[in-house]
């Protein structure tokens, strides 16, 4: 026996609201979750930075005044590292590609831990009339960097409001169609003594449902693709990618998250549907 084509509507409806919560659900997850991982990145990096730079003693300079300054400035510093040749060689290989005429170029660098971040600009004055001596701070070398994190964190960011309003806009198109087509039943019930809440508590109960499934699902995908990504940043092994992680309180978070949008589309189901019915 054929079903009443209503019933068939209302079960296409709620197929299309569950699949596009699922996908909008993993999008909001997905952007919050690289919030935070770069979030962590930015913080770890800026963090640390602002007490580490580097000395560059170019051909030509005189690498014995830079170490008897060193030396007499050895209070202000935790460590000073000497980097190798061949470290050197490694970290600035995609420029000097692999010919051997660039290496006679490459700059001896002294790796340089503060105490205190007021010492950098002391040093940095201590080096400055040495010819062929760069003295370069690591929050200055990391700045475009950190601020394209923050940029990063922005975008992702404004694309989880957006899957918000996107998640909200479609939870009242939907219910407020459900409702428009039941409401000769709806006021058939009613007549009959059913209140208003209690109209709009069945339909509460069908799009939480409906809502939980959808978090469950957008927050494992998701959940996927953030370790896959923090896996894939790790191997960089420098740089702001390799400083990316989502901890416990941020998988908290998440989870938080994916809870909100739940609780986010009842109440939006039920503020639509006593809206519609007392119109």
């Amino acid at each position: 026996m054929k079903k009443p084509p209503i019933f068939s509507i209302v079960r296409e409806q709620s197929v299309f609201l569950t699949i596009l919560m699922s996908v909008l659900s993993f999008l909001a997850v997905l952007c919050l979750g690289i919030t935070i991982s770069i979030g962590t990145a930015v913080t770890r990096m800026h963090g640390g930075w602002d007490r580490m730079a580097s000395v560059q003693i170019m051909p030509g300079g005189d690498a014995g005044a830079v170490q008897k300054i060193l030396d007499a400035e050895k209070s202000r510093l935790v460590s000073a590292n000497v980097i190798s040749d061949e470290e050197v060689s490694r970290l600035l290989r995609p420029w000097l590609g692999g010919g051997g005429v660039l290496k006679n170029y490459i700059p001896k660098m002294i790796e340089l831990k503060f105490k205190d971040a007021g010492d950098v600009s002391a040093m940095s004055e201590k080096l400055a009339p040495l010819q062929n001596v760069r003295f370069l701070t690591h929050a200055e070398g990391m700045g475009n960097i950190i601020n394209a994190g923050w940029e990063i964190m922005l975008i992702a960011a404004l694309v989880m409001v957006l899957a918000f309003f996107a998640i909200a806009a479609c939870v009242a198109y939907i219910t407020r169609n459900i409702t428009m087509v039941h409401k000769r039943e709806l006021e058939i019930m009613n007549i009959i003594g059913a209140h208003d809440k209690f109209i709009a508590r069945q339909l509460e109960f069908a799009v939480g449902r409906i809502s939980a499934i959808a978090a469950v699902v957008g927050f494992s995908v998701a959940a996927i693709f953030l370790t896959l990504i923090n896996a894939m940043a790790h191997d960089a092994r420098a740089g702001l990618l390799a400083q990316m992680n989502i901890g416990a309180a941020g998988w908290g978070a998440l989870l938080a998250l994916s809870l909100f949008l739940v609780i986010l589309s009842v109440v939006i189901t039920r503020r639509t549907v006593m809206k519609v019915l007392r119109s």
